[in-house]
Order: C-alpha cells, then structure tokens, then sequence
C-alpha cells in the first residue's frame, strides 16, 4: 500500500458522506502535516467537524515540511501536503484523492 499525503479538503468531504474509514483501507498509510490539523480545529465548531478527523488512530499527523514557503493563493495546511509529497519519494499527494478513492471504491465493490 502506498503512502498519502492529505490536506483539509478531502478529510473534510470524505467526513461529511461518512466515508473517511476507506482511506486507510485503500492507502494504508495516511499522513497530515501539522497546518491540516490546526485548520480542522478551528473550523471545528464553524463546520460541525466530527472528531473522527481529529482523532483517528490510522490518521498520522507530522510537522510540516522545513522551507515551506507560503502560497497566498493557497492555505497553510494544502501548502504543507503538496511541500511535504513533494520532498519525500513514493507520497501521493491528495488533489486527487476523492476520486481515487471513488474508483477503487466502485471497482471492488466496498
């Protein structure tokens, strides 16, 4: 199973359609910097955040990457992921997550 890197975005919709326990089923290894953790908690009251997204077990949270330059057309958090894959060999970065998630889904029948 491959490594994945995720951001705010897909914890958040794959939370809301009760689907957040695939990820670990179809990526094994699922990991979130730092920043994707401080945006969960302080949406956490203003978008009905579970605390599945803040408390899974399977869910790795690490620092964010060293030299990560901030991007104003990007939030912290999505920042963090897309330095973080791109520094480590083999990560899969989650802009494409949902809709892997959807086909490997579909295609084995979870």
């Amino acid at each position: 199973m491959k490594t994945v890197v995720v951001n705010t975005s897909p914890l958040l919709v794959l939370d809301r359609i009760d689907c957040l326990h695939l990820l670990p089923r179809l990526f094994g290894h699922v990991i979130r910097p730092q920043s994707v953790v401080d945006e969960i908690k302080a949406g956490h009251n203003k978008y009905g955040i579970s605390e599945r997204i803040i408390c899974s077990e399977w869910l790795e949270t690490t620092d964010d990457p060293p030299g990560m330059a901030l991007r104003p057309e990007l939030g912290a958090g999505e920042t963090a992921a897309i330095t973080l894959a791109l520094q480590r060999t083999g990560f899969r970065m989650s802009n494409s997550l949902i809709r892997t998630v959807k086909e490997r889904v579909r295609n084995s029948g979870a």
